[in-house]
């Protein structure tokens, strides 16, 4: 747990604040996105359900990451795979857009409204480190691009697309879109 509160200290080091980057997105005076979306934080071992709620959440529905994992998150695999994120939205009457992305893409997506679901991970093998995590927008001023992410317990967070790249890379890009058809929230 160590390791991971220096990496994430690491990895958001130099990163413009929130606040700033927002004012600057209201004002015109700053290209990229920003979705208001709500923020879950996320129990030990349940970043997909929190991923999940906090994008089901944005678009209406009422549920938490708790009621998600009950339907499939297993306490001895310490998580869950992408199949169980598609699977539950699916369940809840959304369609479902995933696989492999790009920056384009999670552009795109940020403009038409859709927060994103990303799988990446903090660390190589044999000791890996993956996480979903919620882009909710993205950034660029004159002289840096930045994404920003809901990611474990802590809202706004602001990387560089540089770190955002690396992390994203190591599980092939993987991102996830929903959209309501016949929700059939809680």
């Amino acid at each position: 747990m160590k390791k991971v509160f220096w990496l994430t200290i690491f990895l958001f080091s130099c990163a413009p604040n929130f606040s700033q980057i927002k004012s600057e997105l209201v004002q015109g005076n700053g290209q990229g996105k920003y979705l208001e979306v709500p923020f879950i934080a996320q129990e030990e071992f349940l970043c997909g359900p929190a991923s999940l709620a906090m994008v089901l959440n944005y678009y209406g529905c009422s549920i938490s990451q708790e009621e998600i994992a009950q339907n499939f998150s297993s306490d001895q695999l310490l998580g869950s795979f992408t199949l169980d994120l598609i699977a539950e939205a699916k369940a809840l009457g959304f369609s479902v857009n995933f696989g492999a992305g790009n920056l384009e893409r999670i552009k795109q997506s940020l403009e038409n409204n859709q927060p994103i679901i990303v799988f990446w991970n903090y660390l190589l093998e044999p000791l890996p480190a993956r996480h979903f995590a919620v882009v909710i927008g993205y950034y660029q001023d004159h002289n840096h691009n930045w994404i920003i992410v809901h990611s474990g317990d802590k809202p706004h967070q602001i990387l560089s697309q540089e770190k955002f790249l690396k992390l994203w890379e190591r599980e092939n890009y993987w991102m996830m879109t929903i959209k309501p058809d016949n929700p059939i929230c809680p």
